[in-house]
């Protein structure tokens, strides 16, 4: 303390003791923040160390014929809580910081990163279908329990748009420039609500195509227009179904186009979705979406799987978090 006031020192040449109260104060409260940056930093990195060490090793699939644990979903995401209620409670206050952190820890590209497997998966689209994604070469695809977690929806082209007659209203007019150079998804995630083009979205190992049962054209322009006027809400980091001022990549789903009927369980004390269950209700013939298409890889070989074999990948992974 006494080198505030040596050679040198602002004190020096500002005797006035108010002046110099002042900028105690200041020094003091700069050490403070300083203080608080680097203890958040620490406990940040526990809890990163902790979550690294609750992930689970990856599961490879079953063998491309074989189906070992087809049709024995029934214990599925029954016990979906595979961290200690004391890290999530040390986490649940800093959950934005600690979110955004885990989502930019990218070990690798996801394996369907390849021009012809994105053009076969984009070619069975329709406005509106959900894309439900896995991505374990991220550490975000490791913390969400289970095979898959995170979901998109994709919007449609402008010649799609123009075909149901959404191209021109007034809520799209602002992010046609986008679309046209390939901002055709939308997703809620750390960056909040946003449109994203296919290549980002599709970065991953494995994407699952569900398709809604929508009842007419004015009820997809009213989705799809509901849809885009969520862009830049904020991202819920708690994850809770109950608060609509954030939404999280299923909730926002939920939130604009409840037909869907996204299953939601007790999670933390809170109700969430996870994308997992919603996949295996759809491959069981259980859910109000339709499974158009199961595209999936661990290699840069990659392959349009069956029905048959995501319930058998699902239950692998779900077996395995058991074990």
């Amino acid at each position: 303390m006494l080198a505030l006031f040596s050679a040198g020192s602002p004190f020096q040449a500002s005797p006035d003791p108010q002046k110099r109260n002042q900028r105690l104060i200041q020094i003091g409260c700069e050490m403070r923040d300083a203080l608080a940056r680097t203890v958040r930093g620490y406990v940040l990195l526990l809890v990163t160390i902790a979550l690294a060490g609750c992930i689970h090793q990856q599961q490879k699939p079953t063998s491309m014929g074989a189906a070992t644990f087809a049709g024995n979903l029934s214990q599925c995401c029954l016990n979906p809580e595979k961290y200690p209620a004391w890290l999530v409670d040390l986490v649940e206050p800093a959950a934005p910081l600690v979110g955004r952190t885990i989502a930019h820890v990218v070990w690798r590209q996801g394996y369907l990163a390849n021009g012809m497997a994105q053009r076969a998966i984009l070619s069975v689209l329709k406005p509106l279908d959900i894309l439900v994604l896995s991505s374990k070469g991220r550490m975000s695809g490791h913390t969400i329990p289970g095979l898959f977690g995170h979901t998109a929806i994709y919007l449609g082209t402008e010649t799609e748009l123009r075909q149901m007659g959404a191209w021109d209203d007034p809520r799209i007019v602002p992010y046609q420039k986008r679309i046209r150079a390939g901002a055709m998804m939308i997703e809620a995630d750390q960056d909040g609500i946003h449109l994203s083009p296919a290549r980002s979205v599709l970065n991953a190992d494995r994407v699952v195509v569900l398709r809604p049962h929508l009842t007419s054209n004015r009820r997809r322009r009213e989705v799809i227009t509901g849809f885009v006027e969520h862009i830049g809400q904020r991202f819920d980091f708690h994850f809770d179904n109950a608060s609509s001022e954030r939404l999280y990549c299923t909730e926002l789903i939920n939130h604009v186009m409840p037909e869907a009927g996204l299953p939601a369980r007790r999670l933390y004390g809170r109700q969430s979705t996870l994308p997992d269950e919603v996949v295996a209700r759809a491959a069981i013939g259980k859910s109000n979406l339709n499974l158009v298409l199961y595209v999936r890889s661990l290699s840069p070989q990659w392959e349009s799987a069956s029905r048959r074999m995501l319930v058998a990948d699902i239950a692998s992974a779900c077996h395995s978090k058991a074990d």
